[in-house]
């Protein structure tokens, strides 16, 4: 417990560099966490850190640490009126990366729209990357057209991996897409289970079914 004015414990949230994610790192390795403190602490009067996250934030932050904390207070009150800030964040490229998926979930989960996230979909360059398959899975309910065309540079791409190009296909056979089946139906042989490496929990019979039967028959002989 902090012995403390609320108004000292208030402005320390705006140079707090335990960043996003800190409560549950501080969880697993033993530690105590000023975040989780701090919502103990303000457990009846949240408000007071709502207003206080919302201001620092109008203010203008820069140190990624500190917005990560911001954030992290943001998803733990369900600030909804931060996703401006948070998506400014996003498009800025003011976050660590491995947090801006973390951001990116946090600002859909408080309402904001999927499609406001195309401009780092665009931008994505690495093939082989994690960004690429979060974000499909991310865009592929809202924005389906867009996946596919991403997809298949991907598929087509000489820089993509092996295992990449699979997992791109079984994406594109569940979005209905013919040449991401027809991928997949290229790696079978004649009566052989599945290879390993195609079969998950991905549904890949988007396509239509007659179409896909005739793909498959040559296979059944």
């Amino acid at each position: 417990q902090f012995a403390t004015n609320e108004d000292i414990l208030l402005k320390f949230i705006r140079v707090s560099a335990e960043g996003y994610g800190g409560m549950r790192f501080a969880e697993h390795n033993n530690r105590k966490s000023t975040t989780k403190a701090l919502l103990n602490f303000f457990d009846d009067r949240k408000y007071l850190l709502k207003q206080r996250v919302l201001s620092n934030l109008e203010k203008g932050l820069t140190d990624i640490e500190i917005i990560g904390t911001h954030l992290e207070f943001c998803r733990e009150l369900n600030i909804n009126e931060a996703r401006p800030y948070i998506l400014d964040f996003i498009l800025n490229e003011q976050a660590k990366s491995n947090d801006i998926d973390d951001y990116m979930s946090l600002y859909v989960s408080l309402g904001g729209p999927t499609a406001d996230l195309l401009p780092v979909f665009d931008k994505i360059t690495d093939l082989n990357g994690y960004l690429l398959m979060f974000m499909v899975k991310l865009l592929q309910e809202t924005n389906p057209l867009l996946v596919i065309e991403k997809l298949l540079i991907c598929l087509h791409s000489d820089e993509t991996s092996p295992e990449r190009k699979i997992e791109t296909a079984r994406h594109l056979s569940q979005l209905g897409n013919q040449e991401g089946f027809s991928y997949l139906i290229s790696k079978f042989q004649i009566g052989k289970i599945a290879p390993f490496e195609i079969q998950g929990n991905i549904k890949i019979w988007g396509v239509e079914t007659e179409w896909a039967v005739k793909q498959l028959k040559p296979l059944m002989s």
